[in-house]
């Protein structure tokens, strides 16, 4: 089982973040490699946004390591403490 570190918590709610800067909804994939190249995750997701906070419809996450697909401990409200939303 991989451990989501803060830094890809950080990285992917980064992203997220920046999606709904441009949208109160959202459905779709938000994709992140390693700087270093040793994972793949991808969140599939379908959530809306009201005021600051986002509300998931439907949230996976997936984490990739060269040999596969492997479980993870991701949380999606350990998500939402990094995200940044204007």
């Amino acid at each position: 089982m991989i451990r989501i570190t803060n830094d890809i918590y950080r990285k992917m709610a980064c992203e997220v973040s920046k999606l709904f800067q441009e949208t109160l909804f959202f459905s779709g994939n938000v994709e992140l490699d390693s700087d270093e190249g040793d994972y793949y995750a991808k969140l599939v997701l379908t959530a809306m946004r009201k005021g600051d906070e986002i509300i998931p419809v439907w949230w996976e996450f997936h984490t990739y390591l060269p040999e596969g697909e492997v479980l993870n401990d991701f949380q999606f409200d350990e998500l939402f403490k990094y995200m940044i939303l204007k």
